[in-house]
C-alpha cells in the first residue's frame, strides 16, 4: 500500500520547475539616471545698508543734542549726537590745574638735585644731601607723569561724550531723543556706510540653494535700469516665515537709482551638483538609516540599500549617495517586499 505522504512526493516531482518556482512581485521599477537640478526663479526683496552698526555713546549721561534724523546723510566728521559735558569738562580743567603744579613741583625738584650734584662735585656737598635730592625728583617725575595721564583720561571722557561720523555714513533709525539718560553702549541710532547697499531676498527652503552662494542674480529694480549682482551670502537657519535670508551685494553706483528700502525683484538661474532621485514610495529604511530596494538586474532580486538623502522634494527624493547611474530602484509595492525577493514591473504579463 503507498502511503499519502509518498503519492504528495511523486505528485510535485511531477510538476515543471516553472510551476514551483517563486512567483515574482509586480512592482514599479525605476531606473536612477544623475540629473542637475535647474533653479530658475524670481526672488523678491528690498534693498538694505550693506554694514549697519549702532551709534552709541562711551559714556553714560544725558542726552543733549541729536543733530539727525532717520534718513538723513551724514559726512564724515559731523558731530551726530552731544551728552552733557558739564562734569567732564570741569574734571578736564582740574587735571590742568594738576599737571601745572606738578610741572612747577618738577621743575623745582630738577633744580634742586643738579644743585646738590653741584655741590658734591665742588666738595661743599654730601652724597646723602644728592640721594634725597634724587630720590624727590624721582618723586616728583613720578607725578606729573601722573598727572598727565589723568589729563588725557579726562580729555578722552569729553570725547565720549559726541558720536563723530568717522565716515559717510546714512541715518537708518533713531531711537533716542534729547533729555533721556544712556548708558555707555545703548544704541541712541542705527547707522550705515553711505553708498554700500545689498539686497535681501527671502527664498523658498529649496535644493541646491546653499550652493548658489557667488551666482549672479539679475535685479530689477521698480524704477531704474537692471544690474547684475552676486550672492553673497545665504543664512544657514530659516526665518520664523520658514524662508531662508539671501543677500547680493550691490555695485558701487546703484546707490544713485536705489534707496534702502526699496522694493526689488531678482531673477536667477542656477545649475546644481547632479544627484540622483527616486520617488516618495521608494524610500525604506534601515538600521543604518534610509535606504531603497533596488533590483538586480540578472535575477530580478532585490536588495535593501543604505542611501543618503539630499533633500526633499514634493514628490521625489534627491539622493546625494549610494546610488550610481544605471541602477534599478523599486517605486510603488516596496513595502511587500523582503531580502531576495524576486521582482517584475507592473504591468509584464511574462
Amino acid at each position: 500500500m503507498i502511503r499519502p505522504s509518498c503519492l504528495t512526493a511523486i505528485a510535485i516531482s511531477c510538476l515543471p520547475v516553472a510551476a514551483i518556482a517563486e512567483t515574482a512581485l509586480p512592482v514599479e521599477i525605476v531606473t536612477v539616471q544623475a540629473a542637475p537640478n535647474i533653479i530658475d526663479g524670481r526672488l523678491v526683496g528690498t534693498i538694505e545698508a550693506a554694514n549697519s552698526f549702532p551709534g552709541a555713546f562711551r559714556a553714560s549721561g544725558r542726552i543733549v543734542e541729536i543733530a539727525v534724523d532717520t534718513g538723513d546723510r551724514v559726512p564724515a566728521g559731523t558731530i551726530i549726537a552731544r551728552l552733557d559735558a558739564t562734569q567732564a569738562e570741569a574734571a578736564v580743567a582740574g587735571a590742568r590745574a594738576g599737571i601745572e603744579a606738578a610741572e612747577a613741583a618738577l621743575r623745582q625738584a630738577e633744580q634742586a638735585r643738579d644743585r646738590a650734584r653741584n655741590l658734591l662735585e665742588r666738595g661743599v656737598g654730601t652724597q646723602s644731601q644728592l640721594d634725597a635730592a634724587e630720590e624727590a625728583f624721582l618723586s616728583a617725575q613720578a607725578t606729573h607723569n601722573q598727572a598727565a595721564a589723568g589729563l588725557e583720561t579726562a580729555q578722552q571722557a569729553v570725547k565720549d561724550t559726541v558720536i563723530v561720523a568717522d565716515d559717510d555714513l546714512i541715518v537708518l533709525d533713531k531711537l533716542s531723543q534729547p533729555g533721556e539718560i544712556v548708558g555707555p553702549g545703548q544704541e541712541v541710532l542705527t547707522l550705515a556706510t553711505e553708498g554700500r547697499l545689498e539686497a535681501l531676498f527671502l527664498s523658498p527652503d529649496m535644493s541646491g540653494l546653499e550652493e548658489m552662494r557667488g551666482s549672479e542674480v539679475e535685479l530689477r529694480p521698480e524704477e531704474g535700469p537692471s544690474v547684475t549682482i552676486t550672492i553673497t551670502e545665504i543664512s544657514p537657519v530659516l526665518t520664523s516665515s520658514g524662508t531662508v535670508e539671501v543677500r547680493a551685494a550691490l555695485p558701487p553706483g546703484a546707490g544713485d537709482w536705489l534707496s534702502i528700502g526699496d522694493t526689488v525683484e531678482g531673477h536667477v538661474r542656477h545649475e546644481t551638483t547632479p544627484l540622483h532621485s527616486v520617488p516618495w514610495t521608494a524610500l525604506s529604511a534601515t538600521s543604518d538609516g534610509p535606504a531603497v530596494w533596488t533590483v538586480d538586474p540578472d535575477t530580478m532580486a532585490v536588495h535593501l540599500s543604505v542611501i543618503e538623502i539630499d533633500s526633499y522634494e514634493d514628490d521625489r527624493i534627491a539622493i546625494s549617495g549610494g546610488l550610481s547611474d544605471g541602477t534599478m530602484v523599486v517605486g510603488a509595492g516596496s513595502q511587500a517586499l523582503y531580502e531576495g525577493k524576486i521582482v517584475k514591473p507592473a504591468g509584464d504579463s511574462q
